[in-house]
């Protein structure tokens, strides 16, 4: 199971915040090797910093769970310790970001002093490639709408030749409905939860025979 998520991340440890719970729920599917990969999306007024916040917070939960050189690969890894792995090891959490034009008004994040170091190193993991954006749409993945920018996304992956047609979207319950009858002509099929009810729904053993 291969996961499209947007966001608008500010770096949030705070365990009451909805969306910064989600992510972590998904870095221990992805930890559990329930979720194959997880790419996330930023959207936003600041596409960039969203971009930088949600690497951030993977690389942490990373280095914390999921020591270098054990059984239990790194879900990502800075640049400087790419070359520590073992030959072929590939990240399972990918990044992107739409392109925005409105993304340059917003003010850049402030990471507290203790997250610099933390900020640095995860400035040097690459966005996903939009060859394999599209490869991986083509295959088939579950696409979780947290933002209403997932439509933007949507329209530029299809410019750029992709097809939602194996795919299924999930759409955060507090989003506008109002392209929804159009979605459904594009993806398998289109869902409308709410972010607790998607994870539930991520956990369940017969996921798949449920999203179908």
């Amino acid at each position: 199971m291969n996961i499209f998520i947007t966001h608008t991340s500010n770096y949030n440890n705070n365990i009451t915040n909805d969306y910064t719970l989600f992510h972590k729920a998904i870095f221990s599917l992805l930890s559990e090797k329930q979720i194959n990969t997880a790419t996330f999306i930023a959207t936003g007024l600041n596409t960039s910093q969203s971009n930088l916040a949600a690497k951030v917070q993977t690389l942490i939960y990373s280095e914390t769970y999921h020591q270098r050189n054990s059984l239990n690969m790194p879900l990502v890894s800075e640049i400087e310790y790419i070359l520590q792995l073992p030959p072929g090891w590939k990240p399972r959490v990918y990044f992107t970001m739409i392109d925005n034009i409105q993304s340059s008004k917003a003010n850049a994040i402030s990471f507290p002093e203790h997250l610099r170091y933390s900020a640095l190193a995860a400035a040097t993991i690459p966005n996903i490639t939009n060859d394999q954006l599209i490869q991986n749409i083509n295959q088939g993945i579950i696409f979780i709408a947290q933002t209403s920018d997932y439509l933007l996304f949507i329209k530029q992956m299809r410019q750029l030749g992709a097809n939602f047609s194996n795919s299924i979207l999930i759409i955060n319950n507090t989003l506008p409905l109002n392209q929804h009858l159009h979605l459904k002509l594009l993806f398998k099929n289109v869902i409308v939860k709410s972010i607790l009810e998607t994870l539930i729904l991520l956990m369940l053993p017969d996921r798949e025979n449920l999203l179908k």
